[in-house]
């Protein structure tokens, strides 16, 4: 499954007469899998082992960005980051500070953040620091950075590379919704 380049896999449950049920309360998980467990699982379980990155270094999500939950609850096995993640998953933790709370490396948590990412779990969102009001930000100069460490990344008014994940969320988005 990992050797694929880029794939799309739509499971469907039919009928008899193949028409395609609705509520897919009956889909057969261990038949399909081998396992009784939700394909999110299983991608979380397969990435953990994952070795190959170099496929995926475009698509990990910055440094600066944030993670936002795209299910309130979530009733799977994580591991100490991934649920340092989804308890953080909230926009207002750049990775960066999440790499540096857990004493982990920023590679790992960008890889980790991806993992759940493709699990359907997360998405990336820009960083945004709750307890500032919006009215009260001045206007900067693109060459002006704020002092301390208050998660909010300010970037010079230069082009910036826009994460993969990012854009093809966007789009998901954008298609089940308009």
């Amino acid at each position: 499954m990992f050797n694929v380049s880029y794939a799309w896999f739509k499971f469907e449950e039919l009928d008899l007469n193949n028409q395609i049920l609705e509520d897919g309360q009956g889909f057969p998980w261990k038949e399909m899998t081998g396992k009784r467990k939700k394909p999110a699982e299983l991608s979380l379980e397969a990435m953990r082992d994952f070795s190959d990155w170099e496929r995926f270094t475009d698509d990990l999500p910055p440094a600066d960005s944030g993670l936002q939950k795209l299910v309130e609850n979530q009733a799977l096995q994580l591991v100490a980051l991934e649920n340092h993640l989804w308890n953080t998953a909230d926009g207002t933790v750049s990775l960066q500070n999440i790499a540096q709370e857990t004493s982990t490396s920023l590679l790992k948590v960008q890889q980790t953040a991806l993992s759940m990412i493709f699990a359907g779990l997360v998405e990336e969102a820009p960083v945004v620091n709750t307890a500032m009001k919006i009215g009260a930000i001045p206007r900067l100069s693109s060459q002006t950075a704020l002092a301390g460490n208050n998660n909010i990344a300010i970037k010079p008014a230069v082009k910036s590379k826009v994460s993969n994940s990012l854009i093809n969320n966007l789009v998901s988005f954008l298609r089940k919704n308009f």
